[in-house]
């Protein structure tokens, strides 16, 4: 149903709204009060490629109750292709409109930087947007016009400045080793 996908991406981020760092759980906890129990878990899973808490940007949640919550809330939900959909979707989108994956998933690297996750975290989306294609039959790409053509351009340079981020991070960009 591609109205419920869209109507699951525009709620996906309501927690930021509340609490930027913790928006996941805290958009969760809205949407369940607000009587939107199934459509609260886009708000958790978004963030988390295939459902699984150690594919995701920024590093693993913090704190072993936060981490355990969180962990128990994505073992226990079937993954779904709405789940797929909307992590898809999400990394389409920076501050400043559509790109390509490999833009956002190197913006993400530099601004929250690397961490030991985050190798898996790239490579498990870039299977995601190839699993996508599949089923598709078609690029990504393809059916993004609003993706600037600079962006498109840059897919290849970006990949491997991605790559070469994640695989041999610069102690500066280390946020969590220690």
């Amino acid at each position: 149903d591609s109205d419920y996908a869209q109507a699951l991406g525009y709620i996906h981020d309501i927690g930021r709204k509340i609490s930027h760092p913790n928006h996941t759980s805290a958009g969760y906890q809205y949407m369940i009060n607000e009587g939107y129990s199934e459509e609260a878990r886009s708000c958790l899973t978004h963030s988390f490629i295939d459902n699984n808490i150690y594919y995701t940007a920024g590093g693993i949640p913090e704190g072993k109750d936060r981490f355990d919550y969180m962990n128990s809330f994505l073992q226990s939900t079937e993954l779904t292709i709405y789940d797929n959909i909307v992590q898809m979707s999400d990394l389409f989108c920076l501050e400043t409109g559509f790109t390509t994956v490999e833009n956002r998933l190197l913006d993400i690297s530099k601004r929250k930087g690397i961490y030991p996750n985050s190798y898996d975290h790239v490579n498990k989306a870039m299977e995601l947007k190839e699993r996508i294609e599949s089923m598709l039959g078609c690029n990504l790409y393809d059916i993004f016009p609003e993706i600037k053509k600079e962006d498109l351009e840059n897919i290849q340079r970006h990949n491997e400045e991605l790559f070469k981020l994640v695989k041999n991070p610069t102690k500066q960009l280390i946020k969590i080793l220690s």
